[in-house]
C-alpha cells in the first residue's frame, strides 16, 4: 500500500453522513450548486471587511468596514443566485450586516489585541479581501 493514502477531512465525513448522493455529486463528481446559501455569502463580506479593516489598522491605513461590506455584500447579491432563508430578507441581512461590521473596530480595540507580524507584514487572514 506504499504512496496510497486515505485523506479524510471533516466536512467530507458531515457532507457523507448527512446525504451520500450530496458527497459523490460535490466530492467525486465534483459538481457545485447553482444556487448559494445566502448566509455563506454573508459570511464571506462580513469576513471580508474585518479582515480588512484589522489589516489596515495594522498597516496604520483607513478603512471603512461598512463600505467594505457593502460592496462585498453587493457583488454576491448580484453576481449569483442565493438562497435565503424564511428568516431573514436580503435587505435585512444587509442591515445586520452593517451593524456588525460598524461594531467590529470598537469590539476589536476593547480586546487590547493587535495581529502578529511576519515578515513585516501583519498576519491576518483577509479572506476574500485580497492580499
Amino acid at each position: 500500500m506504499s504512496g496510497d493514502l486515505l485523506h479524510l477531512s471533516a466536512s467530507k465525513v458531515l457532507s457523507y453522513d448527512t446525504c451520500g448522493r450530496a458527497y459523490f455529486y460535490q466530492y467525486v463528481e465534483r459538481l457545485s450548486p447553482v444556487i448559494t446559501s445566502a448566509n455563506l455569502a454573508f459570511g464571506t463580506a462580513v469576513h471580508s471587511a474585518c479582515m480588512g479593516w484589522l489589516h489596515a489598522q495594522a498597516c496604520g491605513t483607513p478603512f471603512d468596514p461598512v463600505a467594505a461590506f457593502e460592496a462585498a455584500w453587493t457583488a454576491a447579491t448580484t453576481a449569483q443566485a442565493l438562497d435565503y432563508s424564511s428568516k431573514l430578507t436580503p435587505d435585512e441581512l444587509r442591515q445586520v450586516g452593517i451593524l456588525l461590521v460598524g461594531r467590529f473596530p470598537d469590539a476589536w480595540t476593547d480586546t487590547g489585541l493587535v495581529p502578529a507580524h511576519r515578515g513585516g507584514r501583519p498576519a491576518v487572514d483577509r479572506g476574500s479581501a485580497g492580499g
